[in-house]
């Protein structure tokens, strides 16, 4: 079974995120340590989370990521 979990972010109005991440492993600890440290750079947005590859590229229409951690 696929697991596919989209972010909700608030936004800030007049700030634009530099870079849209994805993050993309089968075991939730990592993908949520990962996130805990990308989310210390203003520049970044989680935008989602995928359990294998994919569900990465199927939800990448929905996300639109300008990066996929894998």
């Amino acid at each position: 079974m696929s697991e596919y979990y989209p972010v909700d972010i608030p936004r800030m109005e007049g700030i634009m995120s530099l870079n849209r991440v994805v993050i993309v492993d089968d075991h939730p600890l990592f993908r949520q340590g990962l996130r805990d440290v990308l989310e210390t750079d203003p520049q970044l947005e989680v935008v989602g989370e995928a359990a294998s590859g994919e569900v990465a590229i199927d939800m990448a229409g929905d996300v639109q990521p300008h990066v996929m951690l894998m």
